[in-house]
């Protein structure tokens, strides 16, 4: 069953809302094997969705409408699914006095306009609306299926899983479970041909590989009529690239690399702390982005200049001057002297050229030296990374955390 989800809406198309609705539907609908091949956004303009609605119609067999039902002038998506369809509209009843009861219950007035939305597609099922005045409606016409739902997410999430769901669910008999295997110090070209053979010969589960900064991941999509089924069809696959990455994989699903850290250190029963220079401070923000990271983060100092490194964590002034800031030597001072001032554990530094000036060919833009001072262990590594500044400074955040997860481990 291909599916195109339509969101209308000027707000929408213009980015004065940020559409939260669609993603939502498509991850739902995935769960019960229905595939969004297709996502528009269209604005409150009659010609133009009728246009996109019968696009729609030739391309797709579950056209999902989301907005445009309200009682404003410019709410008239149920008037072009019945247009595009040679359906009339007639007043129902039923929802009419569903409308005005909303309005008794909330203790508000009703203006007449509101009638507007008790006007339904002749032959459609209505979905009651819990939550506000407009209902969802369902239409089954030839080949199609339309399902036209409120915008209000406080509406639209409720009948979605309340109502839609289980509806469709009924016409697919699909179960499809998902899942995401996380990956940090390996990259997507090395990753996809260690799974050449699985991408290319097993079509259930479907395996997908996403690469993000510093990371890649693996969704695993499988399919079963019960979900007891999918997951024992899933199952062999995940186990094979479990063995094949074992060393390369920090987490699943919604684990971050700094959520793992932070579960880690209260495993461990350890603390950390950060020296910062070219990150300026980001390494310390995402560890305490992540609730309960107080547990095990009691300091992080940021010391951009020479003297700053000197005055705060100890760093030779001969040393700075004769190798360099940004040198393993100061990086291997800094992650000590962190580790000394905050009596933690774990000391880490960073010291590194962000760009997008600063660089020579001797120390390009882009390098970055991280110390790392255990009690038994004092190790400096060397980085090289490319991009933007920022997408520098995220890479040596997601390497630290990497090696912080490693270590831990």
């Amino acid at each position: 069953m291909i599916c195109e989800i339509i969101s209308v809406g000027s707000e929408v198309v213009t980015g004065d809302i940020i559409d939260t609705n669609a993603p939502f539907l498509s991850k739902e609908l995935i769960h019960i094997g229905i595939d969004t091949m297709y996502r528009t956004s269209v604005k409150d303009d009659e010609d133009t969705l009728k246009e996109v609605l019968e696009i729609a119609k030739k391309r797709a067999d579950l056209i999902i409408t989301i907005g445009g039902l309200g009682p404003t002038y410019d709410d008239f998506t149920k008037e072009m699914v019945a247009k595009v369809n040679n359906l009339s509209l007639i007043s129902s009843k039923e929802v009419e006095n569903d409308i005005r009861n909303y309005f008794l219950k909330v203790g508000r007035t009703m203006t007449a306009n509101n009638l507007k939305q008790a006007r339904i597609i002749k032959g459609c099922e209505v979905v009651k609306n819990e939550n506000g005045t407009a209902p969802g409606l369902i239409l089954e016409n030839e080949d199609k299926t339309y399902i036209m739902l409120p915008g209000p997410p406080i509406e639209f999430k409720p009948m979605v899983m309340n109502k839609i769901i289980p509806y469709l669910k009924n016409k697919t008999g699909k179960y499809i479970i998902e899942k995401v295997v996380k990956l940090c110090g390996v990259g997507e070209s090395y990753v996809e041909s260690a799974l050449y053979d699985l991408m290319t010969t097993v079509k259930n589960p479907v395996i997908a590989t996403y690469a993000k900064t510093g990371e890649v991941h693996l969704k695993l999509t499988a399919s079963g009529k019960t979900k007891d089924e999918a997951e024992e069809i899933l199952k062999p696959c995940y186990d094979k690239i479990k063995v094949r990455f074992d060393k390369f994989i920090y987490g699943e699903d919604d684990d971050t690399l700094s959520g793992v850290v932070v579960k880690l250190l209260k495993e461990k029963n350890k603390k950390v702390a950060f020296c910062e220079s070219c990150t300026g401070g980001y390494i310390s923000k995402t560890i305490t982005d992540v609730p309960g990271a107080s547990e095990v983060f009691d300091c992080g100092i940021v010391t951009y200049s020479n003297e700053m490194k000197s005055r705060l964590v100890g760093v030779s002034p001969m040393v700075l001057k004769s190798k360099g800031a940004v040198s393993q030597e100061v990086a291997l001072q800094m992650a000590k002297g962190i580790k000394s001032v905050s009596g933690a554990d774990v000391g880490i530094s960073v010291t590194g050229i962000a760009g997008p000036g600063g660089g020579n060919e001797e120390k390009p833009v882009g390098l970055v030296y991280m110390g790392f001072v255990t009690e038994n262990a004092n190790i400096v590594k060397k980085f090289n990374f490319s991009g933007s500044r920022e997408k520098i400074r995220i890479s040596t955040v997601q390497n630290v955390m990497a090696e912080l997860i490693d270590y831990l481990k």
